[in-house]
């Protein structure tokens, strides 16, 4: 059973994840683009986590991000069961979305994917698949979502039902959201 193209997440929900560096949950070196393979995870994780990742997703390759386990963070990383939708964004920007598969926590993974000290730190780790590029600015995102156009977003959170269906109102549903995000192909000369 993948996770691949759900109409609508299967997990918890939605969850907004900023990578500007001055956010705490975006100082380890990760890349949501960046993919491994799968069976590279297999003696990092006990066994039985393994084969429910290996189920998930195969043998094919999935991305992974690591979040610093402050409480508030915490609280909604536990939510996590597989088949949410995270959008990754700047300041000024929403850049991709990826689909969760799994979410583990290891420091030991997570210092060997991001480093020791401060990267290591980012133990809360999330395995992704289907990591797309987005190109939105935040104020559009923000109004898709019935925020104000200036409103930043502080930290790892989850998307309440209310922006969510706002979000499905204006776009007819989460695919029309994100085929209207998507990156415009360039024109040809």
């Amino acid at each position: 059973m993948a996770f691949l193209h759900v109409p609508q997440p299967s997990g918890t929900g939605f969850f907004v994840f900023p990578t500007d560096p001055e956010n705490v949950q975006a100082r380890a070196a990760h890349d949501a683009t960046r993919v491994y393979p799968v069976p590279a995870f297999e003696r990092h994780l006990d066994p039985r986590t393994f084969e429910r990742l290996k189920t998930r997703v195969g043998g094919g390759r999935l991305a992974i991000v690591g979040l610093w386990p402050e409480d508030a963070v915490l609280k909604k990383w536990e939510l996590i069961v597989g088949g949410e939708t995270v959008f990754f964004l700047t300041k000024t920007a929403l850049t991709s979305h990826g689909t969760i598969v799994l979410a583990e926590r290891s420091r030991s993974l997570a210092e060997q994917l991001f480093g020791r000290g401060a990267g290591g730190g980012h133990e809360l780790l999330t395995f992704l698949v289907d990591v797309s590029p987005l190109s939105l600015t935040l104020a559009q995102f923000n109004e898709a979502l019935g925020r104000k156009a200036g409103q930043s977003f502080r930290g790892f959170t989850n998307l309440s039902k209310e922006q969510i269906q706002r979000l499905e109102e204006r776009h007819g549903s989460i695919h029309g959201f994100l085929a209207s995000a998507a990156p415009k192909p360039a024109a040809a000369p």
